[in-house]
């Protein structure tokens, strides 16, 4: 394959820039190429879904611990900021929780092995990313209504949603801050914490992916219909703007 056919790749898949150019640090603290696992597979795939027709994207990821979700968004928040002039936020309870994330995106952009070639630089305090072509990445807390107050983000990640202080009130905030057309992306990722909260409801008023959505061969999300239907088709076209839930059982991974 010749540089520049990849590079189209890297810059249509931030999967192929995560496991050719990006590096996460191991338990060790050691700067690793990564490769993806399912769960990250099936997230990036939805990604590029939206990311290829340039639509929104809205998804609420039921993850286990210790599996790289927040990674996989990290590096999807990492890529697009690179790839277009766009304003994106890491959203968490309080900022120490939001601060792994932001210092996880430090890292993609001091160890990134396509930074030449993406043509413009980054520079970073403790709260904020700033890029010479104009995208710029923010951390906030998730108490109040003040969670994102002047931001118009094409971007949001919202880290442990379910165990939020204060859920309700600063999903429908950053709802609002949102455009509703163009590409931009929210994604809602938590481990469990009951039912009957925000995450949990919003998890089960959404739906599972289809299979141009999220090819994986398997359909996976059939297995769990009955346990966790779709919502109804609406004929008003608000289908399209359901959440869509990504999810992958413990015995999926390969090492379990």
């Amino acid at each position: 394959m010749s540089s520049a056919a990849l590079e189209q790749l890297v810059r249509l898949n931030p999967g192929i820039w995560f496991e050719t150019y990006g590096r996460v640090r191991d338990v060790k603290g050691k700067n690793v190429v990564p490769v993806m696992n399912v769960l990250q597979r099936r997230f990036n795939a939805l990604y590029v879904n939206r990311l290829l027709d340039m639509k929104p994207l809205r998804s609420i990821i039921l993850k286990p611990r210790k599996r790289g979700c927040s990674t996989i968004v990290g590096a999807c928040h990492y890529h697009q900021m690179m790839n277009f002039q766009h304003e994106g936020v890491i959203i968490g309870d309080k900022l120490e929780t939001s601060d792994i994330v932001y210092r996880m995106m430090q890292n993609f952009a001091e160890t990134d092995g396509f930074k030449g070639k993406w043509g413009s630089g980054s520079s970073s305090t403790t709260e904020k990313m700033t890029w010479e072509h104009g995208s710029r990445l923010a951390q906030a807390t998730a108490r109040g209504k003040a969670t994102i107050r002047g931001m118009t983000p094409q971007f949001i990640h919202g880290t442990e949603v379910a165990h939020w202080e204060s859920p309700e009130e600063a999903m429908d905030a950053s709802m609002n801050a949102i455009p509703d057309v163009g590409f931009n992306v929210v994604a809602w990722e938590s481990t469990p914490f009951g039912a009957g909260e925000p995450f949990s409801n919003t998890w089960g008023g959404a739906r599972w992916p289809t299979a141009e959505e999220c090819p994986d061969g398997r359909l996976y999300w059939k297995q769990w219909e009955a346990v966790c239907p779709d919502q109804p088709h609406d004929e008003s076209g608000l289908s399209d703007k359901y959440f869509v839930r990504v999810f992958a059982a413990w015995y999926e991974f390969e090492d379990s």
